[in-house]
């Protein structure tokens, strides 16, 4: 089983190439695929909160989901820190095509 913060960190690494790789991505596709992200992230954290709420009798099960809802407080964190640097980047972009 992968530990959640193993997951998340292979998450942050996927996002991050993701989002430098192809520098020529017309701007409705990066709003589009940040938007995506987004979506998935909220998905994920409606469908694990149930189970990451669910109190356990078994110590280690009860800190790996500490670990977990720790792992996804830092991955909605750096996805928004995403959302905001695309952001203002298209912004930047726009304004500058608007001169």
């Amino acid at each position: 089983m992968i530990r959640p913060t193993t997951l998340a960190a292979c998450v942050l690494v996927g996002l991050t190439a993701y989002a430098a790789g192809d520098q020529h991505t017309p701007i409705p596709a990066i709003v589009l695929s940040q938007n995506n992200v987004a979506n998935l992230m909220r998905e994920t954290e409606r469908i694990l909160s149930p189970i990451l709420q669910k109190k356990s009798d078994d110590r280690s099960e009860e800190d790996a989901k500490q670990q977990a809802r720790a792992a996804l407080g830092h991955l909605s964190k750096a996805i928004s820190e995403l959302k905001q640097t695309t952001d203002a980047q298209v912004d930047r972009i726009i304004n500058t095509a608007k001169k």
